[in-house]
């Protein structure tokens, strides 16, 4: 039977990868711009690959 397998960012290296500071990548989460969940500790944001190709389109 086949895996689903998902790629996820963190803050950190989402925004290292679309050359902004963290910050504004919790504001575009906030402002519910970028699609992300809580990790399972409930502290930090986990980002779909997926999503960030979506957001950069837009």
């Amino acid at each position: 039977m086949g895996e689903l397998t998902f790629k996820f960012f963190t803050v950190k290296h989402n925004a290292a990868e679309v050359n902004k500071h963290p910050r504004t990548v919790r504001r575009w989460i906030e402002e519910k711009k970028l699609r992300a969940k809580k990790d399972l500790g409930g502290r930090g944001w986990l980002i779909l690959v997926r999503n960030v190709g979506d957001f950069i389109k837009n």
